[in-house]
Parts: C-alpha cells; sequence; structure tokens
C-alpha cells in the first residue's frame, strides 16, 4: 500500500468514523425527546457506520503488519476519530437506556 492508498483509507475511516459518532449523538438527542425508536434505527445507522470505519481501520493495520508500511498523521486522526467514536456509541446507547427508565419510571409514579 503506497502512502496516497493509506491517505485514502485514512479519509474512509474519517468519514464513517465522522457519521457513526454525529448519529449517536443525534440518538441521543432523540431519547430525551422520548422518541426511542428513533433513538434506536440511529444508533443503527451509528453501528453500521462504524463496522464499515473498523473494516478500513483493519485493512491498514493488516497492510501495515504484512508490508512494515509506516502509519502517517492522518491515519493516527483516523484512528483517534475511530476509537473516539466507539467510545461515544458506548456512551449513547447506555444514556438513551438510563433516558427509558426514568420515563418509566415518571410514568409509574404518575408524573
Amino acid at each position: 500500500m503506497n502512502k496516497d492508498e493509506l491517505s485514502e483509507i485514512s479519509m474512509m475511516i474519517i468519514t464513517f468514523s465522522g457519521v457513526a459518532k454525529s448519529s449517536a449523538l443525534m440518538a441521543i438527542e432523540q431519547a430525551e425527546e422520548s422518541k426511542y425508536i428513533e433513538a434506536k434505527l440511529t444508533l443503527e445507522t451509528a453501528r453500521e457506520n462504524l463496522k464499515k470505519a473498523s473494516s478500513w481501520h483493519f485493512k491498514a493495520l493488516s497492510e501495515d503488519n504484512k508490508n512494515g508500511l509506516n502509519l502517517d498523521v492522518l491515519f493516527v486522526h483516523a484512528e483517534d476519530q475511530f476509537l473516539t467514536s466507539e467510545n461515544i456509541l458506548i456512551l449513547s446507547e447506555k444514556i438513551i437506556k438510563i433516558y427509558e427508565r426514568l420515563e418509566q419510571k415518571e410514568e409509574k409514579n404518575g408524573r
């Protein structure tokens, strides 16, 4: 893999990670508005995009391992975006569950 190919892969990781992160944050907003079905669908979009980012990430690391390629700053940035998005998705899933539980308790208590 040459430097241009690595740059292209890095941009794919950044793009899919960005969509995943934005979708996960949007899902939290939907849950805040008690739109849980929409929030779960939006989380699925986040998961799908993170999975695509993960595939590109794996491809780059596999090539690096095979060919001893030196990963550049753009790839490091892409990897940072990927890992950050993964963490945001995990937290978003938990936050949405908390919103659902709070609303259920409020309904049960007649609020």
